[in-house]
């Protein structure tokens, strides 16, 4: 078992929650709208345990993470090593399975 960490998606949750933060407090102070207050702090302890559940990931040995794109955006997805033919580098930052 290995722990897989996706930097990418962490530092955008870190990012977020200042930002969110800031929007709640925004809307509490200026617009005075209680409702977007309690959303925006809803939305931020959410993305703060989303944020520690995904750091902590275990994936098994026989499993790898790869990234496809996939409608708009470029979406984590699992494969088992069994079912893997070849493996060719097409890039520095890219591979065909």
């Amino acid at each position: 078992m290995k722990k897989f960490k996706d930097f990418r998606v962490t530092v955008f949750m870190i990012v977020m929650i200042p930002a969110l933060l800031a929007l709640s407090i925004y809307s509490k102070v200026v617009w005075h709208s209680q409702m977007r207050f309690v959303l925006a702090l809803i939305m931020t302890i959410t993305i703060a345990l989303i944020c520690l559940a995904g750091y902590n990931l275990h994936l098994y040995s026989d499993i790898i993470m790869i990234y496809t794109w996939k409608y708009v955006a470029l979406l984590p997805e699992m494969i088992e090593v069994k079912d893997i033919k070849s493996i060719k580098a097409v890039s520095k930052h890219k591979i065909k399975i």
